[in-house]
Protein backbone atom coordinates (compact mmCIF):
# COMPACT_ATOMS: atom_id res chain seq x y z
CA UNK A 1 0.00 0.00 0.00
CA UNK A 2 1.13 3.54 -0.81
CA UNK A 3 2.65 6.00 2.38
CA UNK A 4 0.23 8.62 0.66
CA UNK A 5 -2.58 6.36 1.06
CA UNK A 6 -1.75 5.45 4.66
CA UNK A 7 -1.63 8.45 5.56
CA UNK A 8 -4.50 9.41 4.50
CA UNK A 9 -6.17 6.44 6.02
CA UNK A 10 -4.64 8.05 9.50
CA UNK A 11 -5.81 10.92 8.63
CA UNK A 12 -9.18 9.72 8.23
CA UNK A 13 -8.75 7.46 11.16
CA UNK A 14 -7.58 10.36 13.66
CA UNK A 15 -11.18 12.18 12.05
CA UNK A 16 -13.54 9.83 12.25
CA UNK A 17 -15.30 9.94 15.57
CA UNK A 18 -15.07 14.20 15.79
CA UNK A 19 -17.05 13.62 12.50
CA UNK A 20 -19.43 11.43 13.34
CA UNK A 21 -20.05 12.79 16.84
CA UNK A 22 -21.47 16.08 15.16
CA UNK A 23 -24.92 16.27 16.47
CA UNK A 24 -26.71 19.13 18.30
CA UNK A 25 -26.37 19.49 22.47
CA UNK A 26 -28.91 18.50 24.01
CA UNK A 27 -27.49 19.73 27.16
CA UNK A 28 -23.59 20.27 28.05
CA UNK A 29 -22.58 16.48 26.00
CA UNK A 30 -19.23 15.24 24.70
CA UNK A 31 -19.47 17.56 21.84
CA UNK A 32 -16.14 20.11 21.17
CA UNK A 33 -18.62 22.84 19.80
CA UNK A 34 -19.42 24.57 23.40
CA UNK A 35 -22.99 25.85 24.14
CA UNK A 36 -22.20 30.14 23.60
CA UNK A 37 -21.24 29.09 19.86
CA UNK A 38 -25.54 28.84 19.42
CA UNK A 39 -26.29 32.39 21.68
CA UNK A 40 -29.84 30.68 21.87
CA UNK A 41 -32.48 33.42 24.15
CA UNK A 42 -34.21 29.91 25.11
CA UNK A 43 -33.03 25.65 25.62
CA UNK A 44 -34.43 23.64 22.46
CA UNK A 45 -37.25 21.51 23.62
CA UNK A 46 -38.48 18.56 21.90
CA UNK A 47 -41.96 16.74 23.03
CA UNK A 48 -39.94 13.23 22.30
CA UNK A 49 -36.89 14.43 24.44
CA UNK A 50 -38.52 16.35 27.35
CA UNK A 51 -42.18 16.10 26.86
CA UNK A 52 -43.07 18.39 30.14
CA UNK A 53 -40.86 20.98 29.00
CA UNK A 54 -42.32 21.37 25.58
CA UNK A 55 -46.21 21.05 26.67
CA UNK A 56 -46.86 23.51 28.58
CA UNK A 57 -46.13 26.57 26.68
CA UNK A 58 -48.80 29.14 25.81
CA UNK A 59 -49.05 28.61 22.16
CA UNK A 60 -51.25 26.36 20.12
CA UNK A 61 -48.82 26.32 17.40
CA UNK A 62 -45.99 27.29 16.85
CA UNK A 63 -43.31 26.54 13.55
CA UNK A 64 -39.79 27.03 14.04
CA UNK A 65 -36.53 26.80 12.10
CA UNK A 66 -32.72 26.73 12.79
CA UNK A 67 -30.17 26.55 10.39
CA UNK A 68 -26.40 26.89 11.15
CA UNK A 69 -23.87 26.78 8.55
CA UNK A 70 -21.64 26.61 11.33
CA UNK A 71 -18.22 26.45 9.24
CA UNK A 72 -16.68 26.06 5.50
CA UNK A 73 -13.28 26.34 4.34
CA UNK A 74 -11.69 26.04 1.16
CA UNK A 75 -10.04 22.77 1.15
CA UNK A 76 -13.23 21.17 1.64
CA UNK A 77 -13.97 20.93 5.39
CA UNK A 78 -17.46 22.05 6.02
CA UNK A 79 -20.23 21.92 9.28
CA UNK A 80 -23.75 22.40 8.99
CA UNK A 81 -26.83 21.90 10.79
CA UNK A 82 -30.36 22.60 10.70
CA UNK A 83 -33.75 21.84 12.71
CA UNK A 84 -37.35 22.34 11.75
CA UNK A 85 -39.77 21.92 14.09
CA UNK A 86 -43.92 22.52 13.57
CA UNK A 87 -45.73 22.10 17.10
CA UNK A 88 -49.60 21.92 17.93
CA UNK A 89 -51.02 22.41 21.21
CA UNK A 90 -54.57 21.44 22.42
CA UNK A 91 -56.45 22.01 26.08
CA UNK A 92 -58.71 19.36 26.85
CA UNK A 93 -60.26 19.72 30.41
CA UNK A 94 -57.91 19.78 32.48
CA UNK A 95 -55.24 18.11 30.16
CA UNK A 96 -53.00 19.41 27.86
CA UNK A 97 -51.96 17.47 24.23
CA UNK A 98 -49.64 17.87 21.97
CA UNK A 99 -48.73 17.14 18.35
CA UNK A 100 -45.20 17.69 16.90
CA UNK A 101 -43.35 17.01 13.67
CA UNK A 102 -39.56 17.18 13.37
CA UNK A 103 -36.95 17.22 10.56
CA UNK A 104 -33.21 17.28 10.89
CA UNK A 105 -29.94 17.24 9.32
CA UNK A 106 -26.25 17.72 10.46
CA UNK A 107 -23.29 17.21 7.97
CA UNK A 108 -20.07 17.40 9.04
CA UNK A 109 -16.86 16.85 6.19
CA UNK A 110 -13.25 17.05 6.02
CA UNK A 111 -10.88 16.73 2.99
CA UNK A 112 -10.75 17.59 -0.45
CA UNK A 113 -8.21 15.94 -2.64
CA UNK A 114 -6.74 12.71 -1.95
CA UNK A 115 -8.57 11.93 0.86
CA UNK A 116 -11.94 12.43 2.09
CA UNK A 117 -14.06 12.39 5.13
CA UNK A 118 -17.59 12.64 6.01
CA UNK A 119 -20.35 12.20 8.74
CA UNK A 120 -24.17 12.74 8.35
CA UNK A 121 -27.07 12.51 9.92
CA UNK A 122 -29.31 12.30 6.74
CA UNK A 123 -32.38 14.66 6.62
CA UNK A 124 -35.44 12.53 8.89
CA UNK A 125 -38.53 13.38 9.88
CA UNK A 126 -39.74 12.16 12.99
CA UNK A 127 -43.41 12.66 14.51
CA UNK A 128 -44.58 12.86 18.40
CA UNK A 129 -47.81 12.92 20.25
CA UNK A 130 -47.96 14.27 23.81
CA UNK A 131 -50.27 14.33 27.26
CA UNK A 132 -49.88 16.27 29.89
CA UNK A 133 -51.85 16.27 32.85
CA UNK A 134 -50.63 19.25 35.99
CA UNK A 135 -52.04 20.16 39.31
CA UNK A 136 -51.05 21.89 42.16
CA UNK A 137 -48.43 19.79 43.81
CA UNK A 138 -47.78 17.00 40.25
CA UNK A 139 -47.63 17.30 36.81
CA UNK A 140 -46.89 14.39 34.53
CA UNK A 141 -46.50 14.15 30.88
CA UNK A 142 -45.66 10.94 28.54
CA UNK A 143 -45.42 10.96 24.50
CA UNK A 144 -44.45 8.67 21.86
CA UNK A 145 -43.65 8.66 18.40
CA UNK A 146 -41.90 6.81 15.51
CA UNK A 147 -38.94 7.55 13.08
CA UNK A 148 -39.02 5.38 9.76
CA UNK A 149 -41.06 3.12 11.15
CA UNK A 150 -38.92 2.48 14.37
CA UNK A 151 -40.65 3.72 17.47
CA UNK A 152 -39.43 6.33 21.03
CA UNK A 153 -40.54 7.49 23.80
CA UNK A 154 -39.92 9.83 26.49
CA UNK A 155 -41.93 10.68 30.28
CA UNK A 156 -41.50 13.50 33.16
CA UNK A 157 -43.04 14.08 35.99
CA UNK A 158 -42.41 17.00 38.38
CA UNK A 159 -43.25 16.95 42.37
CA UNK A 160 -43.61 20.10 44.56
CA UNK A 161 -42.36 18.65 47.68
CA UNK A 162 -42.74 21.51 49.55
CA UNK A 163 -43.26 25.85 49.31
CA UNK A 164 -40.45 26.13 47.26
CA UNK A 165 -39.55 22.83 46.46
CA UNK A 166 -39.35 21.00 43.44
CA UNK A 167 -38.39 17.97 42.19
CA UNK A 168 -38.34 16.76 38.98
CA UNK A 169 -37.28 13.70 36.70
CA UNK A 170 -37.85 12.90 32.55
CA UNK A 171 -36.30 9.82 30.21
CA UNK A 172 -36.44 9.26 26.67
CA UNK A 173 -35.34 6.41 24.53
CA UNK A 174 -35.47 7.66 21.06
CA UNK A 175 -33.99 5.80 17.46
CA UNK A 176 -31.45 7.97 15.72
CA UNK A 177 -29.62 7.22 12.15
CA UNK A 178 -26.03 7.90 10.58
CA UNK A 179 -23.98 7.43 7.97
CA UNK A 180 -19.97 8.01 7.37
CA UNK A 181 -18.33 7.71 3.98
CA UNK A 182 -14.77 7.98 3.73
CA UNK A 183 -12.47 8.28 0.60
CA UNK A 184 -8.71 7.55 -0.29
CA UNK A 185 -7.21 7.38 -3.77
CA UNK A 186 -9.24 5.15 -5.41
CA UNK A 187 -11.26 4.04 -2.48
CA UNK A 188 -14.43 4.66 -1.24
CA UNK A 189 -16.17 3.04 1.78
CA UNK A 190 -20.12 4.14 2.89
CA UNK A 191 -21.37 2.74 5.86
CA UNK A 192 -24.84 3.37 7.39
CA UNK A 193 -25.59 2.75 11.41
CA UNK A 194 -28.68 2.74 13.18
CA UNK A 195 -28.68 3.19 17.35
CA UNK A 196 -31.01 4.31 20.27
CA UNK A 197 -30.16 7.57 22.17
CA UNK A 198 -30.95 6.61 26.13
CA UNK A 199 -31.72 10.08 28.19
CA UNK A 200 -32.70 10.86 31.35
CA UNK A 201 -32.21 13.67 34.10
CA UNK A 202 -33.05 14.71 37.43
CA UNK A 203 -33.52 18.23 38.78
CA UNK A 204 -33.99 19.70 42.11
CA UNK A 205 -35.04 23.03 42.70
CA UNK A 206 -34.88 25.38 46.28
CA UNK A 207 -35.91 29.14 47.03
CA UNK A 208 -38.72 31.20 46.10
CA UNK A 209 -39.24 32.27 42.59
CA UNK A 210 -38.54 36.18 42.81
CA UNK A 211 -35.62 35.54 45.79
CA UNK A 212 -32.82 33.38 46.35
CA UNK A 213 -33.30 29.53 44.77
CA UNK A 214 -30.70 26.54 44.15
CA UNK A 215 -31.13 24.53 41.80
CA UNK A 216 -29.09 20.95 41.16
CA UNK A 217 -29.56 18.46 38.36
CA UNK A 218 -27.67 15.36 36.51
CA UNK A 219 -27.94 14.03 33.11
CA UNK A 220 -27.11 11.63 30.83
CA UNK A 221 -26.71 9.80 27.97
CA UNK A 222 -26.08 5.92 26.66
CA UNK A 223 -25.55 5.43 23.22
CA UNK A 224 -25.91 1.77 21.95
CA UNK A 225 -26.14 0.47 18.51
CA UNK A 226 -28.34 -1.83 16.54
CA UNK A 227 -26.89 -5.00 15.58
CA UNK A 228 -24.35 -4.34 12.00
CA UNK A 229 -26.25 -6.02 8.96
CA UNK A 230 -24.54 -6.39 5.18
CA UNK A 231 -21.89 -4.66 4.07
CA UNK A 232 -20.14 -1.95 5.90
CA UNK A 233 -21.72 -0.70 9.12
CA UNK A 234 -20.86 2.05 11.70
CA UNK A 235 -21.43 1.51 15.49
CA UNK A 236 -21.23 4.79 17.72
CA UNK A 237 -21.20 4.07 21.13
CA UNK A 238 -21.42 6.76 24.59
CA UNK A 239 -21.48 6.61 27.75
CA UNK A 240 -22.00 10.56 29.37
CA UNK A 241 -22.78 11.99 32.57
CA UNK A 242 -23.30 15.63 33.58
CA UNK A 243 -23.98 17.38 36.36
CA UNK A 244 -25.07 21.37 36.77
CA UNK A 245 -25.40 23.63 39.82
CA UNK A 246 -27.11 26.88 39.58
CA UNK A 247 -27.74 29.82 41.93
CA UNK A 248 -29.99 32.55 41.60
CA UNK A 249 -30.92 36.05 43.06
CA UNK A 250 -31.86 39.60 42.99
CA UNK A 251 -28.87 41.99 43.70
CA UNK A 252 -27.55 44.95 42.29
CA UNK A 253 -30.49 46.69 40.74
CA UNK A 254 -31.47 43.52 38.90
CA UNK A 255 -31.25 39.50 39.12
CA UNK A 256 -28.20 37.66 38.88
CA UNK A 257 -27.38 34.38 38.18
CA UNK A 258 -24.60 31.45 38.40
CA UNK A 259 -24.07 27.92 36.83
CA UNK A 260 -21.66 25.43 36.97
CA UNK A 261 -21.82 22.80 34.66
CA UNK A 262 -19.52 19.66 34.39
CA UNK A 263 -19.43 16.20 32.72
CA UNK A 264 -17.30 13.37 31.81
CA UNK A 265 -17.53 9.64 29.98
CA UNK A 266 -16.26 8.31 26.95
CA UNK A 267 -17.23 7.55 23.29
CA UNK A 268 -16.65 5.92 20.41
CA UNK A 269 -17.15 4.13 16.78
CA UNK A 270 -16.65 1.24 15.08
CA UNK A 271 -16.58 -0.14 11.69
CA UNK A 272 -17.71 -3.67 10.80
CA UNK A 273 -17.77 -4.87 7.16
CA UNK A 274 -20.69 -7.88 6.76
CA UNK A 275 -20.66 -9.00 10.61
CA UNK A 276 -16.99 -8.54 11.10
CA UNK A 277 -15.33 -5.27 12.89
CA UNK A 278 -12.15 -3.78 10.88
CA UNK A 279 -12.09 -0.74 13.01
CA UNK A 280 -12.37 0.83 16.45
CA UNK A 281 -11.54 4.71 18.14
CA UNK A 282 -12.74 5.32 21.75
CA UNK A 283 -11.77 7.55 24.41
CA UNK A 284 -12.31 9.64 27.35
CA UNK A 285 -14.11 13.18 27.01
CA UNK A 286 -15.00 15.76 29.19
CA UNK A 287 -16.90 18.90 28.96
CA UNK A 288 -17.22 22.06 31.36
CA UNK A 289 -18.74 25.35 31.48
CA UNK A 290 -18.88 28.34 34.33
CA UNK A 291 -21.12 31.10 33.69
CA UNK A 292 -22.12 34.57 35.39
CA UNK A 293 -25.49 36.43 34.18
CA UNK A 294 -26.73 39.79 35.53
CA UNK A 295 -30.28 41.45 33.92
CA UNK A 296 -31.33 44.58 34.82
CA UNK A 297 -34.81 45.40 36.78
CA UNK A 298 -35.93 48.49 34.79
CA UNK A 299 -33.78 48.02 31.38
CA UNK A 300 -34.17 45.10 29.19
CA UNK A 301 -29.97 44.67 29.43
CA UNK A 302 -27.91 41.57 30.00
CA UNK A 303 -24.74 40.91 31.06
CA UNK A 304 -23.02 37.04 30.68
CA UNK A 305 -19.85 35.92 31.29
CA UNK A 306 -18.20 32.57 30.56
CA UNK A 307 -15.37 30.05 30.71
CA UNK A 308 -15.26 26.52 29.19
CA UNK A 309 -12.98 23.73 28.44
CA UNK A 310 -13.11 21.04 26.95
CA UNK A 311 -10.93 17.60 26.84
CA UNK A 312 -11.35 14.69 24.08
CA UNK A 313 -8.30 11.37 23.74
CA UNK A 314 -9.04 8.83 20.75
CA UNK A 315 -7.10 5.70 20.34
CA UNK A 316 -8.20 3.76 17.23
CA UNK A 317 -7.05 1.02 14.53
CA UNK A 318 -8.24 -0.19 11.34
CA UNK A 319 -7.50 -3.16 10.12
CA UNK A 320 -6.63 -3.11 6.41
CA UNK A 321 -7.83 -6.39 4.38
CA UNK A 322 -10.72 -4.34 3.38
CA UNK A 323 -9.08 -2.25 1.71
CA UNK A 324 -5.58 -4.59 0.66
CA UNK A 325 -5.63 -8.70 -0.01
CA UNK A 326 -1.91 -8.36 1.71
CA UNK A 327 -2.73 -6.70 4.73
CA UNK A 328 -5.36 -8.71 5.47
CA UNK A 329 -3.25 -12.08 4.71
CA UNK A 330 -0.34 -10.09 6.86
CA UNK A 331 -3.42 -9.52 9.71
CA UNK A 332 -1.46 -5.70 9.26
CA UNK A 333 -2.97 -2.38 11.37
CA UNK A 334 -3.27 1.31 10.75
CA UNK A 335 -3.43 2.38 14.49
CA UNK A 336 -3.47 6.16 15.25
CA UNK A 337 -4.03 8.10 18.36
CA UNK A 338 -4.90 11.71 18.64
CA UNK A 339 -5.64 14.47 21.59
CA UNK A 340 -7.55 17.17 21.59
CA UNK A 341 -8.51 20.28 23.65
CA UNK A 342 -10.83 23.85 23.61
CA UNK A 343 -10.17 26.70 26.38
CA UNK A 344 -12.25 29.22 25.97
CA UNK A 345 -13.51 32.36 27.53
CA UNK A 346 -16.43 34.96 26.45
CA UNK A 347 -18.24 38.22 27.14
CA UNK A 348 -21.92 39.01 25.62
CA UNK A 349 -24.07 41.92 26.47
CA UNK A 350 -27.94 41.56 24.92
CA UNK A 351 -30.79 43.83 24.47
CA UNK A 352 -34.05 42.11 25.07
CA UNK A 353 -37.76 43.63 24.64
CA UNK A 354 -39.42 40.16 25.50
CA UNK A 355 -41.89 37.86 22.98
CA UNK A 356 -43.20 40.87 21.48
CA UNK A 357 -42.90 43.12 18.61
CA UNK A 358 -39.64 45.30 18.33
CA UNK A 359 -35.89 44.84 17.73
CA UNK A 360 -32.83 43.10 20.23
CA UNK A 361 -29.55 42.40 19.89
CA UNK A 362 -26.54 41.44 20.95
CA UNK A 363 -22.73 42.01 20.81
CA UNK A 364 -20.01 39.71 22.68
CA UNK A 365 -16.30 38.79 22.46
CA UNK A 366 -14.97 35.51 22.63
CA UNK A 367 -11.03 34.01 22.94
CA UNK A 368 -10.95 30.05 22.07
CA UNK A 369 -7.43 28.16 22.14
CA UNK A 370 -7.41 24.40 20.71
CA UNK A 371 -4.88 22.44 20.64
CA UNK A 372 -5.00 18.86 18.89
CA UNK A 373 -2.50 16.24 17.91
CA UNK A 374 -1.97 12.51 16.58
CA UNK A 375 0.70 9.89 15.94
CA UNK A 376 0.01 7.39 14.17
CA UNK A 377 1.61 3.82 12.15
CA UNK A 378 1.47 1.19 10.54
CA UNK A 379 1.80 -2.15 12.22
CA UNK A 380 3.60 -4.85 10.31
CA UNK A 381 2.92 -8.43 10.52
CA UNK A 382 0.23 -9.80 12.63
CA UNK A 383 0.56 -6.04 14.47
CA UNK A 384 4.73 -6.75 15.69
CA UNK A 385 6.84 -3.99 14.90
CA UNK A 386 6.10 -0.28 13.37
CA UNK A 387 6.32 1.43 9.88
CA UNK A 388 5.56 4.87 7.99
CA UNK A 389 5.42 6.48 11.36
CA UNK A 390 3.98 10.24 11.53
CA UNK A 391 2.81 12.35 13.91
CA UNK A 392 1.05 16.18 13.57
CA UNK A 393 -0.54 18.95 15.58
CA UNK A 394 -2.69 21.82 14.53
CA UNK A 395 -1.51 24.77 13.44
CA UNK A 396 -4.20 27.19 15.01
CA UNK A 397 -3.22 28.21 18.53
CA UNK A 398 -6.07 30.71 19.39
CA UNK A 399 -8.75 32.92 17.50
CA UNK A 400 -10.84 36.33 19.01
CA UNK A 401 -14.31 36.54 17.76
CA UNK A 402 -16.54 39.21 17.62
CA UNK A 403 -20.47 38.31 18.28
CA UNK A 404 -23.27 39.87 16.64
CA UNK A 405 -26.63 39.08 17.33
CA UNK A 406 -29.76 40.78 15.82
CA UNK A 407 -33.30 40.02 15.98
CA UNK A 408 -36.89 41.32 14.64
CA UNK A 409 -39.78 40.85 15.82
CA UNK A 410 -43.32 41.46 14.41
CA UNK A 411 -46.80 40.51 15.60
CA UNK A 412 -49.68 40.21 13.42
CA UNK A 413 -53.49 39.30 14.66
CA UNK A 414 -52.13 37.43 17.75
CA UNK A 415 -49.19 35.75 15.88
CA UNK A 416 -45.71 36.86 16.92
CA UNK A 417 -43.06 36.06 14.29
CA UNK A 418 -39.13 36.61 15.03
CA UNK A 419 -36.21 36.17 12.70
CA UNK A 420 -33.11 36.12 14.41
CA UNK A 421 -29.25 35.66 13.40
CA UNK A 422 -26.10 35.26 14.75
CA UNK A 423 -22.62 35.97 13.26
CA UNK A 424 -19.19 35.29 14.51
CA UNK A 425 -16.93 37.68 12.89
CA UNK A 426 -12.75 36.44 13.43
CA UNK A 427 -10.63 39.82 14.66
CA UNK A 428 -7.07 38.25 15.87
CA UNK A 429 -5.79 34.36 14.77
CA UNK A 430 -2.36 33.15 15.82
CA UNK A 431 -1.08 30.14 14.15
CA UNK A 432 2.21 28.16 15.00
CA UNK A 433 4.66 27.27 12.12
CA UNK A 434 3.85 30.58 9.65
CA UNK A 435 5.25 34.08 9.73
CA UNK A 436 3.72 37.09 10.21
CA UNK A 437 4.33 40.03 8.17
CA UNK A 438 7.17 38.03 6.31
CA UNK A 439 9.36 36.92 9.55
CA UNK A 440 10.78 33.36 9.56
CA UNK A 441 8.99 29.80 9.52
CA UNK A 442 8.17 27.97 12.35
CA UNK A 443 7.74 31.75 14.40
CA UNK A 444 4.07 31.66 15.35
CA UNK A 445 1.88 33.71 12.97
CA UNK A 446 -0.59 36.24 13.51
CA UNK A 447 -3.71 36.96 11.37
CA UNK A 448 -6.03 40.30 11.68
CA UNK A 449 -9.50 38.99 9.89
CA UNK A 450 -9.11 37.75 6.58
CA UNK A 451 -9.23 34.15 7.46
CA UNK A 452 -9.28 31.23 4.83
CA UNK A 453 -12.78 30.26 6.10
CA UNK A 454 -16.41 31.15 6.23
CA UNK A 455 -19.27 30.37 8.96
CA UNK A 456 -19.85 31.09 12.19
CA UNK A 457 -23.16 31.42 11.16
CA UNK A 458 -26.82 30.82 13.37
CA UNK A 459 -30.03 31.63 11.51
CA UNK A 460 -33.80 31.13 13.45
CA UNK A 461 -37.05 31.98 12.68
CA UNK A 462 -40.51 31.34 14.49
CA UNK A 463 -43.90 31.54 14.45
CA UNK A 464 -45.84 31.65 17.16
CA UNK A 465 -49.81 31.59 17.08
CA UNK A 466 -50.69 32.53 20.72
CA UNK A 467 -53.86 31.37 22.86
Amino acid sequence: MKGSRRRAIAAALAGLVALAGAAPAWAIEPGALPEPVWWRPAPVLSLIEDPLGAIPRGARFEAEAEWAPLYADRDGGRFEQARRTLRLRVPAAGWRLAGELEARDNVARAGDGPWALGAEQPLGVRGALGVMRAGRRFAGAVAGGAREGRPGAAAGGRLLLLPGAEFGVGLSLWPERGQLEARWDDIAVRAFGHWTDRRAHWNLSLGRTQGLRVSLGQESLDRVADAPGEGDWIAPEAAWRASRFTLSGPGLHGRWEGSVEYGEGRQGLCVWRDGARYGRMTGPVTNGLVALGWSAARAPVALRAWAGRWRGEERGSLALWPFDDLGGLLGTRQVAHSNGSLDHVGLALDRSVGPGAGWDGGLALWSLSPRADYASWHSTVLGLGRTDESAGTVTLRSALLLGVRAAAGLRVAGTRIRLEGVQWLPLRVERAGTAAGGGSAGTPGVAVGGASSSGGTVLRISVIAAE
